[in-house]
């Protein structure tokens, strides 16, 4: 439960890291990265989403949100602060 909770953690700072360059991408005007980003992103989404709904309906409850919601979280600090 412990691995998969740090998995989904992860999962959720590198998505977030790549929400974060999406939309930097975006905003200069580079549609092929953007577009890359976009497509990754939502797969990444969509999988993450079945697992975090199977955890859900098990006995974990909040935990997966949670842990996804944390690594979303840092992903948006590392990448948004300022060195």
């Amino acid at each position: 439960m412990i691995l998969k909770l740090c998995a989904i953690f992860a999962a959720g700072l590198i998505t977030d890291v790549l929400l974060a360059r999406y939309t930097r991408a975006v905003t200069e005007r580079r549609p092929v990265f953007a577009a890359h980003l976009s497509a990754i992103i939502t797969v990444a989404n969509v999988a993450l989403l079945g697992v975090i709904l199977d955890g859900l309906s098990s006995s974990s409850g909040m935990l997966p949100i949670a842990s996804y919601a944390g690594g979303n979280w840092l992903g948006t600090y590392f990448t948004v602060r300022k060195v």
